[in-house]
């Protein structure tokens, strides 16, 4: 096959978009992609050649997505400022990791100078000037190898093997494991249209969209008896199949797939070991002990060949070598005698970070392991993101654990009545302003907080004492820094994480409305306060949210399914933080709620505590309630005395959906503070 090849076009914009369309102007325009779509837009469909502007914004993952539908002997463009220029161009992609009252401007282009540094040293690399470069177009690929090569070895030797699987074994799950452009999606069709013949049975098919699986029914053909279910209708309706298809797997929730596994033994889960989405390496790990636990018979499959380009191609290294899409922790081979009073806390200097290659892979390799959907994108927020810090503990110099953390917080009064309020929600916060807005502190935003955003041990030397050690130390740092207020994290609740981080003197005070996209569980916030304000913070906090969680349990966690873990988790907190009495009048942070849901855009859930201790006293008090109308009444009494659900809410009182719901309801509120 031939090779395919990346041409970067550097100077003015305009410039470089017209010298980068002449070089493919005799293309044929259908298959030469010019823009930035959404990253699902370009999945499963081919171009010979690209035009990437970076101009508009270098965004990581889009590029990697866009590098796997390129076929052999195809071109990507990119057009770039100056080279010396682009590490301090205001890039507008930036906006996306970057902090509110931080510009793009500010961003430090260690990641930007990285890429170019790996770009200048993959040899292939061709660099153009927009103003002076001599044009000529460039030879259109030869496409008739394309045709037969979409059945690769790989995918025929996979293929029969699944047939095999599929017809003559007892029901145990498959797993099918590639990297982008291998034609699992085309393997799991052609699986389908080989046992039409052979096969009676009802097959499924899911995936974390319908789009996501039209390569699977493409290559099924129109006889195929296969339908599509979305992942959670498949687990509400269980209907019967015979054999399930789980296309792209690592992106669906994980007790989505434990689910799958628990009903639909004989499936065929693919996933994609390096991606735009997210790395396969931290979803294998988890899932591959799961399955050894619950079907000791399961099957690993392994894709190899690209179906678009040559394997070990030239660009789809440089690619991966960029954007850190294979990177990697030390082998457990070479950890086999680490003790932890050997082992060193280090912050490290991101400069240098960006510079030293063998440590950037190692850090980034175990948040690879540590969340699967780790992405491209990931990676530039730990090189340029404003306020981050990388921490980790090191053994002989090898990475052994690591943690990213962030600063966040310090707002002056205005702006943190405005978030209180939720008039305003300035960008990359989420500490301050989760406990502001859903967990009723006003104070929150003038405080500082030390979010650690992630935490990994390498997965030879967990449960040693490495994760303790490290939090310990980056708590002593922030003691010496006297700005720090409290220390913060958020994640998806389970009863190992909430066990570790309390273990570790961080007590939870919010809890999700709703369940995590990736893991199913609610999130959870836990904070440790460090100075005075952030103990005045921290016993407000507990106080919320003791009386928060009844009306959690009753209403907002039951309408989302939250499993038993959460009851178990009640007994826990209560044991931890001890039993808040209830006030039977109103107290100041009452007053606080009921104004900022009435007049605000606080959510009903946040303030339901103060909001039902108000209406039930106004109700008991004939001559106060004979002054609200009788229709704000029946949407008082319906909605927060016997919490209905929305859905009956709505139809009851005929609204037109819940955003007029709630509106009436803040007017009924009003209405009931004007009489108090």
């Amino acid at each position: 096959m031939q090779p395919r090849n990346l041409i970067v076009i550097s100077g003015e914009e305009l410039s470089g978009l017209r010298c980068a369309k002449q070089l493919l102007r005799h293309f044929p325009s259908e298959q030469v992609l010019q823009h930035t779509p959404l990253i699902h837009q370009v999945l499963g469909k081919e171009y010979l050649g690209i035009i990437y502007n970076s101009y508009q914004g270098f965004d990581p993952d889009f590029l990697a997505a866009a590098g796997g539908t390129l076929v052999a002997g195809g071109v990507l463009l990119l057009v770039t400022p100056p080279l010396d220029q682009w590490p301090g161009y205001a890039d507008p992609f930036t906006e996306r990791i970057t902090k509110w009252s931080c510009p793009a401007k500010q961003m430090t282009g260690r990641f930007i100078k990285r890429f170019v540094t790996q770009l200048q040293g993959a040899g292939f690399v061709q660099f153009l000037k927009a103003e002076n470069s001599t044009v000529v177009s460039l030879p259109i690929p030869d496409l008739l190898h394309r045709a037969e090569d979409f059945k690769t070895r790989d995918q025929q030797t996979v293929l029969l093997r699944l047939l095999a699987h599929v017809r003559y074994k007892k029901a145990a799950p498959v797993v099918v494991e590639a990297d982008r452009g291998r034609g699992k999606s085309a393997l799991l069709g052609m699986l389908v249209a080989r046992l039409v013949p052979l096969f009676s049975g009802r097959i499924g098919v899911t995936a974390p969209r319908r789009k996501t699986a039209e390569v699977i029914f493409r290559h099924a053909g129109t006889r195929a008896p296969l339908d599509f279910w979305a992942a959670d209708q498949l687990l509400r309706e269980l209907p019967p199949l015979d054999l399930l298809l789980v296309d792209e797997a690592a992106a669906l929730p994980a007790p989505v797939l434990a689910g799958l596994l628990d009903h639909y033994p004989n499936s065929v889960f693919s996933t994609t070991v390096h991606g735009y989405e997210g790395t396969g390496r931290g979803f294998a790990l988890r899932f591959k002990q799961r399955l050894c636990q619950q079907y000791p018979g399961w099957q690993l499959m392994t894709l190899s060949q690209p179906v678009r380009y040559a394997e070990n191609d030239r660009l789809e290294n440089v690619l991966f070598d960029s954007l850190l899409l294979n990177a990697l922790p030390v082998d457990s081979h070479y950890l086999d005698t680490v003790k932890l009073s050997e082992c060193q806390f280090e912050t490290l200097d991101r400069a240098r970070l960006a510079r030293d290659e063998a440590l950037l892979r190692e850090v980034f390799g175990l948040l690879v392991l540590a969340h699967y959907q780790t992405r491209p994108t990931d990676l530039r927020l730990l090189l340029d993101g404003v306020d981050i810090s990388v921490s980790v503990m090191r053994w002989q110099g090898i990475v052994v654990a690591t943690a990213l953390s962030v600063r966040e917080g310090g707002f002056d009064s205005a702006l943190s009545r405005a978030i209180y309020y939720g008039l305003r929600r300035p960008r990359g916060h989420l500490a301050p302003q989760t406990l502001a807005v859903h967990a009723g502190i006003d104070i929150a935003p003038r405080l500082q907080t030390e979010r650690i955003m992630r935490i990994v041990v390498h997965p030879a030397l967990q449960r040693q004492g490495i994760a303790r050690r490290l939090l310990r130390n980056m708590k002593q740092q922030c003691e010496q820094d006297s700005t720090v207020d409290y220390l913060s994290s958020s994640f998806a609740a389970t009863a190992g994480l909430l066990a570790f981080w309390h273990k570790q003197g961080y007590s939870p005070v919010r809890l999700g409305f709703n369940r995590d996209a990736s893991s199913g569980n609610p999130s959870v916030m836990v904070i440790q306060p460090l100075t005075a304000a952030g103990k005045v913070l921290f016993k407000r906090a507990q106080y919320q949210f003791q009386r928060l969680l009844p009306f959690l349990q009753a209403e907002s966690l039951v309408d989302s399914g939250i499993p038993t873990l959460f009851s178990e988790w009640v007994g826990y907190t209560r044991e931890v933080s001890g039993k808040v009495e209830v006030e039977a009048l109103l107290n100041a942070q009452d007053y606080l709620d009921i104004h900022s849901f009435a007049w605000g855009r606080r959510g009903y859930e946040s303030c339901l505590p103060a909001l039902k201790k108000v209406t039930e006293s106004v109700q008991k008090q004939p001559q106060q309630w004979c002054q609200i109308h009788s229709r704000q009444q029946l949407l008082l009494e319906n909605k927060i005395i016997g919490q209905c659900a929305w859905s009956s809410v709505i139809e009851r009182m005929g609204y037109s959906g819940k955003r007029q719901a709630i509106q009436k309801l803040r007017e009924a509120i009003q209405e009931i503070v004007a009489i108090l």
